[in-house]
């Protein structure tokens, strides 16, 4: 009897899982409520307080994102003080709700992806995602790899969706 084979994993292909990138990036909210003046207004020295205690060591990488309440007074340098006090090269930046600092951290991801891993490379943009992954995202990423790749399929390795060829 022959031995099975696994065409799949022996394929060459190049799965792109944009939902387990979000899975395994640790999201730390950065919460500001304790220093909201009479819980209403951000003060630039309570801020300024707050950033000095905060510890960065215990979050060497990942996301941090911060969400306040809409009806918080809230001065525009607010979160350009917080990115020039905890920005590094392993720390990704943004405000909102989760669902948007997840999002936003996945067009960053794209747009810091390099040719070299997927040049002339068969790609398998995987499907069934959640609402993390929207179609805009994935256009995204479609265009951002649609110069570097030989093909481009959509979907599951055993069942894709071909895109784009290259002839």
């Amino acid at each position: 009897m022959d031995p099975i084979v696994n065409r799949v994993a022996n394929s060459g292909l190049i799965t792109l899982d944009l939902q387990s990138i979000v899975d395994d990036t640790p999201f730390v909210q950065m919460d500001l409520s304790s220093v909201l003046w009479q819980g209403l207004v951000l003060r630039e020295k309570d801020l300024k307080d707050f950033l000095q205690q905060w510890d960065s060591s215990q979050h060497p990488s990942g996301v941090i994102w911060i969400d306040l309440p809409e009806d918080v007074i809230v001065p525009q340098w607010t979160y350009l003080l917080i990115q020039s006090k905890i920005s590094s090269a392993n720390i990704f930046v943004t405000k909102g709700p989760l669902l948007n600092a997840q999002q936003e951290f996945l067009r960053h991801w794209i747009q810091s992806m390099s040719e070299a891993q997927y040049k002339d490379q068969r790609v398998v943009i995987k499907g069934c995602t959640d609402e993390r992954v929207s179609a805009e995202i994935q256009m995204q990423l479609v265009a951002k790899l649609l110069p570097w790749v030989k093909s481009l399929m959509y979907g599951e390795p055993c069942s894709t969706v071909p895109l784009f060829k290259r002839s």
